[in-house]
């Protein structure tokens, strides 16, 4: 059964041309939307421009005409008042003419209307002066807080949409005796800066937005007629690319049928390798043990042979102390025993006794340490041993393997120096490298030396073991750990000595060794062992 996301991308795939179309339908929807948004918004504020333009030329033409002219005639016998018509020697107040010039502007625009009026009018104008309606009045509330601030609003009048726009007409420096001074005045307490009424512009703009909309109508045609096209040009892409893709999906389907023969047989061919893999361990770890047994055997046969010289000396030894002995008996029976005889019966009997004590010691010694290491080897148990006298125990029971051929065995460690970890791994690995060291480096050597060195830090002890035989190449430097790489195959060599080693440092100790090439004059193994659960210092030694 197909999932949830399988089913999805099947619809949109059998459904590709319907989600264009309305993929394409939404977003010319939304551009027309957003440029109608625009159209309506750059109308409104080029209107807005427009009627700030209106009111700024008429009040400075206002301010041009009262610096320019009303101020220059005032010392004339020129008159500015109101009623200036039929007056030959009169000419109109500043808001007078201001009004007259917005009436002109009214006339010449048709729907364009401006006016300026004021709470406070004079009594001839009281007629078409006063704040008339809601605008004039919210615009004389907004100016009493804000004057230097533009007030305006967008209406509906009758049939056509309009801009009400409005400044503040301000008491300006020049006006404020003539209004405070005037016998017909509203208010006498005029201030600079009080405003006193009210420029207000109408500005039909149906018509701007009627071009617009027509502007608008035809970028929107536009619009459709170039996504038709991407449109029309898309959908056959997407034919020819769902062509393609079903080819490709046959031809995928196909490989995917012939990946899985593949796979089947990858796998059969992986439990045959793991199998092979499996009895490849089984005969290494019984080669491992085959080796370790054989150096035992090795060992056995060495001391063995070592035993027998100190027993064949007791023996004849004895056998002479026998016969002197049966000897003295029969002198002593005849009565012939004289003082003479006697005492060099006692001093060969002494001489004897002697060798069959030393040489009897001499055999214990060597059974001792065989016996020691040789346990160690097989068991594997732990326990607590000293370092110095169990390097010496396993250097003497390979006294059988290294005599003819090693001159000195010389060990460098404290003799105060305990463990508790497992002898027999650390017995393992002493041996190895001392057999190593006897079968390649020293063949054909009759004077050999070798030298153990123990050191110990606060996290880890070293064991440097070097011999001056005829080392190893750098260049096999790091495959003599490899499981059965050997240089003495014809000698009998297995390949697996290094290796062991190898296995117990890293697997057992979680330690390194190395192996550094001397100039040619022998080699030495680093082996560095960090104290942790399988190699612990004993407590007197930790403190």
């Amino acid at each position: 059964m197909k999932s949830f996301k399988e089913r999805g991308f099947q619809f949109i795939y059998n459904n590709t041309w319907l989600l264009l179309i309305l993929l394409f339908i939404s977003s010319s929807s939304i551009i027309v939307w957003y440029m109608a948004k625009q159209q309506s918004a750059l109308v409104e504020s080029i209107s807005i421009k427009n009627a700030e333009l209106y009111l700024g030329a008429i009040t400075e033409f206002r301010t041009i005409y009262t610096s320019e002219v009303v101020n220059r005639l005032k010392t004339s016998n020129i008159s500015i008042v109101h009623d200036y018509h039929g007056r030959a020697d009169a000419i109109p107040l500043p808001a007078t003419l201001s009004m007259l010039l917005a009436k002109r502007i009214g006339q010449r625009n048709v729907g364009t209307k401006v006016r300026l009026y004021s709470p406070f009018p004079f009594p001839w104008r009281k007629a078409d002066s006063g704040l008339q309606d809601d605008f004039g009045q919210s615009a004389w509330e907004f100016f009493q807080k804000y004057p230097d601030s533009p007030y305006f609003s967008f209406d509906v009048i009758g049939e056509s949409r309009v801009l009400r726009y409005a400044v503040a007409d301000q008491m300006r420096p020049d006006c404020v005796e003539c209004h405070n001074s005037h016998p017909d005045t509203p208010k006498s307490d005029w201030k600079i800066g009080d405003v006193r009424g009210i420029l207000d512009v109408t500005l039909p703009i149906g018509e701007f937005e009627q071009q617009a909309q027509a502007n608008l109508m035809g970028f929107t045609w536009l619009i459709l007629g170039a996504s038709l096209v991407g449109l029309f040009t898309l959908l056959l892409l997407i034919g020819r690319l769902k062509f393609n893709y079903q080819q490709s999906q046959e031809k995928l389907n196909i490989e995917i049928g012939q990946g899985k023969l593949a796979q089947i047989k990858m796998l059969e061919f992986n439990e045959e390798l793991q199998h092979t893999l499996l009895e490849l361990k089984h005969t290494q770890d019984s080669l491992v043990e085959q080796e370790t047994m054989a150096a035992l055997g090795s060992m056995v046969a060495g001391v063995a042979h070592e035993i027998n010289t100190p027993i064949g000396i007791c023996v004849t030894a004895a056998s002479i102390f026998e016969e002197e002995t049966q000897d003295i008996i029969l002198q002593a029976e005849k009565g012939k025993l004289s003082k003479l005889v006697f005492e060099s019966y006692t001093k060969k009997s002494l001489d004897s006794v002697q060798i069959m004590a030393y040489n009897l010691q001499r055999a214990c010694d060597l059974i001792d340490n065989f016996k020691q290491v040789a346990v160690d080897q097989t068991s594997h148990e732990r326990r607590i041993f000293n370092v110095n006298t169990y390097l010496k125990a396993i250097v003497n029971s390979l006294t059988p393997q290294t005599q003819g051929q090693v001159k000195h065995v010389l060990i460098d460690c404290s003799e105060v120096l305990e463990l508790d970890s497992f002898p027999g791994a650390l017995s393992q690995v002493i041996t190895n490298l001392i057999t190593n060291s006897v079968k390649y480096g020293f063949d054909g050597i009759t004077n050999g030396v070798i030298s153990i060195k123990v050191e110990v830090s606060a996290d880890y002890m070293t064991i440097r073991y070097q011999d001056d035989g005829k080392g190893i190449p750098e260049k096999l430097h790091k495959k003599i750990f490899e499981p059965f790489y050997t240089t003495g195959r014809d000698s009998g060599g297995s390949g697996l000595g290094l290796h062991i080693i190898y296995n117990i440092i890293v697997q057992l100790f979680k330690g390194t060794i190395i192996c550094h090439d001397c100039q040619g004059n022998g080699v030495v193994f680093e082996i560095m062992l960090p104290f942790n659960e399988s190699l612990k210092l004993t407590a007197a030694n930790s403190n």
